[in-house]
């Protein structure tokens, strides 16, 4: 069996992409399937908040940027 790296995941929306990274590490853990992962779990879990975090930093410099250039009219 050879490792394979999914490329499908650029069409995702954020959200979606959250949710299905969720998904992934939630049925993962545990499984015998999987029982050393090239990418620990772990590291899969930080990505995923660092990911959050990042989404949410956006959405607040948009949210920033519409209330100053309302401010500005």
């Amino acid at each position: 069996m050879s490792n394979k790296v999914s490329t499908g995941f650029a069409a995702y929306s954020d959200a979606d992409l959250e949710a299905k990274t969720q998904f992934i590490i939630q049925n993962m853990t545990g499984n015998a399937v999987f029982p050393t992962p090239v990418l620990t779990l772990e590291s899969v879990q930080a990505a995923l908040i660092d990911f959050q975090a990042a989404v949410t930093a956006l959405q607040v410099a948009v949210w920033v940027q519409k209330m100053y250039a309302t401010k500005r009219k």
